[in-house]
């Protein structure tokens, strides 16, 4: 090994001709000086980085803020959106509307039938106290509630007006 060692220190290890090293420790601070910065130019430097650093950092964290907060209506905005799309799309539709206007067309129709079996029930009830104040000859009385109740025929022509308003 001791051949190997001379090998290495002759070619590998050897400062090449023209390359001298500084003997001093202090030339890193003399370079330092030539090029204008000092210790305190540095600090300074660093402070204002820091500074600028902190001030970014604050203006990003508005920044973050502003962005949620616009999100947040972003959604209220859609949800919102959606809701009126929905209700307009049942106002659009043909169907309900048709349906809509068969109630309206038979509430009258209904209003009108009311009124007939009223005027009936009324008619009946006032032929009941006129025969009842007459004394009927053979003392026959009408069962109560007989002359007051709406014909079959009035109950059936409701009936098929529901059902017509149920089938549409």
């Amino acid at each position: 090994m001791n051949n190997w060692e001379m090998y290495c220190l002759r070619k590998c290890l050897t400062v090449p001709e023209g390359f001298v090293a500084p003997e001093d420790d202090n030339s890193s601070s003399m370079v330092l000086h030539k090029d204008g910065n000092s210790d305190s130019e540095l600090d300074a430097e660093l402070n204002f980085l820091r500074k600028k650093l902190a001030d970014a950092n604050t203006e990003s964290e508005e920044l973050q803020r502003e962005i949620t907060s616009l999100e947040r209506q972003a959604t209220y905005k859609s949800s919102l959106n959606s809701s009126i799309t929905e209700v307009l799309k049942l106002y659009e539709d043909k169907s309900i509307q048709d349906n809509i206007e068969a109630i309206v067309k038979a509430i009258p129709k209904l209003h009108q039938k009311m009124k007939v079996m009223k005027r009936k029930k009324v008619e009946a009830m006032v032929g009941q106290n006129v025969r009842n104040v007459n004394f009927l000859r053979d003392r026959k009385r009408l069962a109560p509630g007989k002359g007051s109740s709406p014909s079959t025929e009035d109950i059936q022509e409701v009936n098929a007006a529901v059902k017509g308003l149920r089938q549409e």
